[in-house]
């Protein structure tokens, strides 16, 4: 349903919502390197903290003598996993994995932290007193190839067995194999769905594992200060807890150790994070204990080695596939086997893909989907990103195929497959899709052709691929907005930064908007007790804090009476507040994808060159409905990231394991390839505005929708007709073309 409930929500006109170039709130600090970032932040007495970290990829500390380390000189503290306090310390950086302690003696991949923390005047010393501790290991097999580990007799990957993952209403359950869980969610009948099909089609699939890893390591520095005499931010007496670097939001630091929301400061505005991060990092966890044991501010942050997290795992997927003469998909059998991840790890990237798939939006009810988690020693996987994949690479790559097989356009195969509106019984276009299809079309000047048969003019093999999914928003979380009048100028007061990403300036632009006024006369003010920050998603969580500032912004005006801004503020402060959130989104209350509204397209044209194996990307498209664009620069920049990371995982990422000792091979910038700035290619962009969205004005939202793990790959089998399963690297189309 469009935004119709509230205030204004099917505002016509705008002056200040939707306007290009107008500049951020953080933009000139980024741009000059004034931001300052956790790692940033030093402070008069300091100490530094570091964690051991397992040298092995599946060990036990069996006893750990620290004793040489405490001696040497600097060294402050040094704790282990038997220290009551550790104990009781519950970690909130581990959201939909099985709980486990904050610290302990199990490490279950290379470089966790393990066992001991030690606090001493200088990293060097903290590194010193590392060496110096004496710690007894015993060392288990390990599992870093999931193919390997999923077989039976394979070594267990965990110490005591672990918890099979679930994820709302699925739940994987034990198989017979020791690191094997197994999921399955079916609907119709599969039998009878292949029964009608004309032709079949099987294809397996990877789904690459890459790290988009932080910009800036994760970590924090922590620090004690009595109440409002030293700086705190409230009344009373008692200690304020001050953080710097924590990535995600300061109340889950409050929630760990005990302390109000308003006492808990956090004043940096930069973090860093990865796209979406949930996950805090022990590093960013730890500070405020050792801070509070040693009586001095400490500080603890990860090396850049440290920071390559998985934002996916990886994944195998085997597609059978029944469809008509037409190319209407009949059945549809889906076996993947994913890695699970060490301990804690998120279930996005596995049994959570079950529910949050493309099978949703198409015509055909016959659908099975298994799901096999294999636990690794490979790498944790946080709520960071989750790229989103949902099975709909396999889908999209699905619709290629069966257009290849039949000698259509893959559009057609998706118009032909994609449900109404309103049901998988709906035969009725869905208006949105038809719009970004029509806007890609134009955008791409796309003409489509069958694999290997056009080249460019410089002899290369051109190749095109296509893919759509729907809009999403986060319209499920709440938020509370408080605006205020006060000496002529209205101020819109705000938290900050929540897991990376400050999205402020569209709350600011709706509340110009709704009063009249310039997107510069909204004074945006920083205050750690305020209660309202943006978050849950990018632009989708964006679209739903607007829907709820918008309704604070009419409070207001209703307060204000029509008078004039200059003339109202001559008295009191006049003070609005709103709660709330916006009515349920479609993509929530439609069974994500059972019914459509708001969708996007997206679009890649590759060059191959047949001597070298190079992949030229020359260029992506992005055809999206929006719903309502409200800041167009934040709108941009997050579809660029999105098809930047996409480029990174096709082309580019991966992870290589010693098979023998279990060690990650590549944790820095020349060894683990990423996109440069001369890789990078252009990203066209039609947005659309169909206001069918029921956030602000009838918006909606992109976020990781637009995150594709194959659609580069597509595009090279268009040019090549062979597969090449990704990172698609020189040395790798060249041997599938050699085949």
């Amino acid at each position: 349903m469009p935004d119709l409930a509230g205030a204004n929500g099917q505002r016509e006109g705008f002056r200040v919502v939707g306007k290009p170039n107008l500049p951020g709130i953080t933009s000139r600090a980024l741009a000059t390197g004034e931001a300052k970032f956790g790692l940033d932040f030093i402070c008069e007495g300091m100490l530094h903290a570091a964690f051991l970290r397992s040298p092995y990829a599946n060990a036990k500390v069996i006893s750990i003598n620290t004793e040489r380390a405490e001696a040497l000189e600097g060294v402050a503290l040094v704790l282990t996993w038997e220290d009551e306090e550790i104990k009781s310390l519950k970690s909130h950086g581990e959201l939909f994995g099985a709980p486990r302690p904050f610290l302990d003696n199990i490490a279950d991949r290379e470089g966790a932290e393990v066992a001991a923390v030690v606090v001493a005047e200088t990293e060097d010393i903290c590194e010193e007193a590392l060496r110096l501790l004496d710690v007894e290991w015993e060392v288990y097999p390990h599992v870093v190839d999931i193919m390997e580990g999923g077989k039976p007799g394979a070594p267990g990957a965990r110490q005591g067995g672990g918890r099979p993952p679930e994820f709302h209403n699925i739940k994987a359950s034990h198989t017979d194999r020791e690191n094997v869980y197994s999921a399955t969610l079916a609907t119709g009948d599969i039998r009878a769905g292949f029964a009608e099909a004309d032709h079949t089609l099987i294809f397996k699939m990877r789904i690459p594992p890459f790290a988009s890893h932080m910009p800036n390591p994760p970590g924090s520095v922590a620090w004690w200060a009595d109440g409002p005499s030293a700086g705190g931010s409230s009344e009373g007496e008692g200690e304020d807890l001050y953080i710097e670097g924590v990535v995600r939001e300061k109340d889950a630091i409050s929630s760990m150790y005990g302390m109000a929301p308003d006492r808990t400061i956090q004043t940096g505005l930069f973090m860093g994070g990865k796209y979406c991060d949930w996950g805090l990092r022990r590093s960013q966890e730890i500070t405020p204990l050792l801070a509070r044991r040693t009586g001095r501010p400490v500080r603890c942050f990860n090396k850049r080695e440290d920071t390559y997290d998985l934002i996916m795992n990886e994944r195998y997927v085997w597609i059978k596939a029944g469809f008509t003469a037409e190319g209407l998909i009949t059945a549809v059998d889906d076996f993947s086997v994913a890695d699970g991840g060490v301990r804690s790890s998120s279930a996005f990237g596995n049994i959570a893909d079950l529910l949050q798939g493309p099978y949703n939006t198409l015509r055909c009810e016959n659908i099975r989907q298994v799901m096999e988690v294999v636990e690794s020693n490979r790498g944790m996987m946080y709520v960071s990103g989750q790229h989103c994949p949902f099975n709909w690479d396999a889908v999209t790559t699905a619709i290629y195929f069966i257009a290849e097989r039949l000698g259509k356009d893959p559009i057609d195969i998706a118009r032909l497959n994609l449900h109404g509106p309103d049901s998988k019984a709906d035969t009725y276009p869905v208006k949105s899709f038809e719009m970004c299809v029509s806007a890609g079309k134009e955008l791409m000047d796309w003409e489509w052709h069958a694999a290997g048969a056009r080249r460019l003019p410089d002899g290369r093999l051109h190749g095109a691929a296509f893919r759509y999914q729907m809009s999403p928003r986060h319209s499920f979380t709440d938020y509370h907005a408080r605006l205020e009048l006060r000496d002529g100028v209205v101020h819109m007061p705000t938290q900050g930064p929540v897991f990376g990403a400050f999205a402020v300036e569209a709350n600011a632009m709706v509340v110009a908007e709704e009063l009249g006024l310039e997107y510069g006369e909204v004074s945006v003010s920083l205050d750690t007790r305020e209660a309202f920050k943006t978050y849950g998603g990018g632009a989708d969580g964006t679209a739903a804090s607007c829907w709820v500032m918008k309704e604070c912004a009419n409070i207001l005006k209703e307060k204000i009476g029509g008078v004039p801004i200059a003339e109202a503020a001559r008295g009191e402060s006049i003070v609005a507040e709103y709660s709330g959130r916006p009515p349920l989104a479609l993509w929530v209350t439609g069974g994500m994808g059972g019914r459509l509204d708001t969708m996007n397209t997206a679009y890649c044209e590759v060059a191959v060159d047949e001597e070298t194996g190079e992949v030229e990307i020359l260029r992506f498209g992005v055809a999206a409905d929006t719903g309502k664009i409200i800041r167009r620069t934040s709108l941009e920049s997050q579809i660029d990231q999105a098809m930047y990371f996409s480029q990174g995982c096709q082309l580019f990422e991966d992870y290589f394991y010693d098979p023998k000792t279990g060690v990650r091979l590549n944790t820095n910038m020349i060894e683990y390839k990423k996109p440069g700035m001369l890789d990078v290619p252009p990203v066209e962009k039609a947005l659309l505005e169909s206001r069918a969205g029921n956030a602000a004005y009838g918006a909606s939202g992109i976020s990781h929708s637009l995150a594709n793990t194959n659609m580069v790959i597509i595009a090279i089998h268009n040019a090549t007709g062979v597969w090449v399963e990704p990172p698609a690297t020189p040395d790798k189309v060249l041997g599938a073309l050699a085949v």
